[in-house]
């Protein structure tokens, strides 16, 4: 096992170090001098896109008419273009533009895209581009806990170790957490519409019982951090156990960091520990797995040999721990679900474009002997980088990481109406709509299926054979030289039959005249309507597949 041994004065040193109060506006610009910004680009499908765009140093800007937005699954070489929108001249001031679009108008489910934003001439002519990169984390869940409760070590500690030491309370360090932010649990928090608490120094009832420097196991580290056992064990003396709580566990870095060489062993302090609580009346259990430490600063002055065994032990323990976690779920009454951190670490190391991350090996602080004292040449905090210091994350990475634990521990719900994706006959719902118990609105809904849709139909037992329907879902009938009228089956009605709220025809309600006499075929609306419904059901599947 690859080990360097943290002194106490040193780990004191990592561990001097409400989520909006955090966010740092992003920005990208072009060398034809465009300039995109916004205030976040870590979004959820329940929040809006912000776009400003600024082309006052484009050399062309007084010949700009227009603007054109191209929103794609994927890059800006994607095939999957999911919203076209353009902006006129009426709505550019000062060489500026804002774009502002629910994300829930354009989301199919996936988490990387890109707008592409085009200036254009009178001729509709592109003069210069500019592409700005986001990602989306679906936050319209079902999971809906009355308590997040967390356990864990410094990636969790809002504040415990602060509480007790008073030593983590200045800058670049922020409010006691040991990077410069919010920690990922108050963003799932957030995601719950749960505001996080610590639970020393502020209240016995804190939810975050995370202790920067915990390990797995019993006891205390240096006789002053609680390890995950007493962080348990304290929590569960002054606090009930209800079934709409929901705990999470992050823990077993630094039994590794600590000389740890068996990981079956660290495996088996964790699960004692998700037992503990599932024997409290917990049912509902998260446990993270581990990074993969490789990509972090602390192991860049290792060798390469040392490096490729950290690769080996990680994936051993990582391996270990989600077969004990499907073993537990066999012979507990809880559901413990296992969150897979190095899949998320490698997804964002792999996309930095989308996630705006500029540098992976080289951490924000500086350091004078064991202090971080700032930010090498005033970079802002967040600013790119993926960790804070040798092992700790940014805010920007935290932020990342409790978005998309958020969306792995919710049970899926793709258009935020409260029934499952599993379930959902109509994924797509429109925000604060009434749906039935398939996840329908009437908007999406055509129950005797003549075209029109439920919410417009006011004929709603037309047969499904008849081919005359006007916008409304009625039947049309034609008027006859004789003053009476026919039918679409053939029947004949008098006029005094016309319009008379009694079902005459075979449509089940009252008739309308055609306009035109004649009217065959289904209305456009009808046939848009089966296209949005076949698309709905492409989406869905498609959703389902990346599940």
């Amino acid at each position: 096992m690859i080990t360097k041994i943290i002194s106490w004065i040193t780990l004191i040193a990592l561990l001097l170090i409400a989520p909006s109060a955090m966010i740092m506006g992003e920005s990208t610009e072009s060398e034809n001098g465009l300039k995109i910004t916004s205030q976040e680009l870590v979004l959820t499908n329940m929040e809006t896109l912000n776009l400003t765009l600024d082309f006052s140093d484009f050399t062309g800007s007084s010949d700009v008419e227009s603007i054109s937005i191209t929103i794609q699954s994927g890059g800006p070489e994607s095939s999957i273009i999911l919203l076209e929108s353009e902006i006129d001249s009426a709505n550019i001031s000062n060489s500026t533009a804002n774009f502002n679009e629910p994300v829930q108008s354009f989301w199919d489910g996936s988490h990387h895209f890109s707008a592409t934003m085009n200036l254009l001439n009178s001729n509709d002519e592109v003069l210069a581009s500019i592409v700005e990169y986001f990602v989306v984390f679906e936050q319209s869940g079902l999971l809906n806990p009355s308590k997040f409760v967390v356990f864990g070590d410094s990636l969790s500690d809002q504040g415990n170790v602060e509480a007790y030491t008073n030593l983590i309370n200045s800058p670049p360090y922020w409010q006691g957490r040991i990077t410069n932010g919010p920690v990922w649990a108050e963003w799932t928090g957030a995601g719950f519409g749960i505001e996080m608490e610590r639970g020393t120094g502020g209240s016995l009832n804190g939810t975050n019982r995370a202790w920067g420097g915990a390990a797995a196991g019993e006891g205390l580290y240096q006789g002053v951090v609680m390890n995950a056992g007493p962080q348990i064990e304290d929590y569960l003396s002054h606090n009930e156990v209800n079934d709409a709580d929901l705990f999470a566990i992050w823990i077993g870095g630094n039994n590794f960091l600590r000389g740890a060489s068996d990981t079956q062993q660290v495996v088996d302090l964790i699960i004692g520990h998700v037992e503990t609580l599932s024997n409290a009346g917990a049912t509902r259990i998260v446990v993270m797995n581990l990074p993969n430490m490789e990509l972090t600063p602390y192991y860049s002055e290792f060798t390469e040999q040392e490096i490729a065994d950290a690769r080996e032990d990680s994936a051993t323990y990582n391996s270990q721990i989600l077969h004990d976690v499907i073993a537990l779920n066999a012979r507990t009454n809880a559901v413990i679900q296992l969150v897979e951190i190095n899949k998320m670490f490698d997804n964002v190391a792999e996309n930095i474009e989308y996630y705006h991350i500029t540098e992976i090996a080289e951490p924000v602080c500086e350091f004078e002997g064991e202090m971080c004292i700032g930010s090498p040449d005033s970079v802002p905090p967040s600013d790119g980088h993926l960790f804070f210091d040798s092992v700790h994350p940014t805010e920007l990475t935290h932020r990342i990481l409790g978005k998309a634990i958020h969306e792995a521990i919710s049970t899926a719900d793709f258009d935020g109406d409260t029934v499952s994706i599993e379930d959902d006959l109509c994924p797509n719902t429109p925000f604060n709509g009434t749906v039935d118990e398939n996840g329908c609105a009437a908007s999406e809904l055509d129950d005797d299926a003549d075209g029109v849709f439920n919410d417009v139909d006011q004929c709603e037992n037309t047969a499904n054979d008849t081919d005359n329907i006007d916008e409304s879902g009625c039947q049309t009938i034609i008027e006859l030289a004789d003053g009476e009228f026919q039918c679409d089956n053939g029947d004949i009605i008098s006029q005094d039959s016309v319009n008379n709220g009694e079902q005459d025809c075979i449509d089940g309600s009252d008739e309308t005249v055609s306009e035109s006499h004649t009217k065959a075929g289904l209305p456009t609306i009808g046939i848009a309507g089966i296209f949005i419904a076949i698309s709905g059901a492409i989406i869905a599947t498609n959703h389902r597949i990346k599940e």
